[in-house]
């Protein structure tokens, strides 16, 4: 989800291009994941399982932002409290 998209779901539950959209979907990794694997947009990125690293998806990073995530956190209509995720968010 781009940075257009997620604000736009984050403030009015929406996507940029009006669709209905009701939690915000990002991949979230440290600065320090960024840097090291050189994410930047157009890169591929291929989501594995740790279980027995077989490839489950190979996602293109449309981009990489820092989203505002205290907004999420009082906003977002997600279930389990808001502090349950702040230990599950990267940064």
């Amino acid at each position: 989800m781009n940075e257009k998209d997620y604000n736009g779901v984050v403030k009015e539950n929406r996507l940029s291009s009006g669709l209905l959209f009701s939690i915000p979907i990002t991949l979230d990794v440290t600065q320090e994941t960024i840097s090291e694997l050189n994410i930047a947009p157009g890169a591929r990125i291929t989501l594995r399982d740790f279980r027995d690293d077989r490839n489950l998806a190979i996602l293109t990073v449309e981009d990489v932002y820092k989203p505002d995530k205290y907004v999420c956190l009082c906003s977002c209509p997600i279930s389990g409290s808001p502090s349950r995720l702040r230990h599950c968010i990267a940064e």
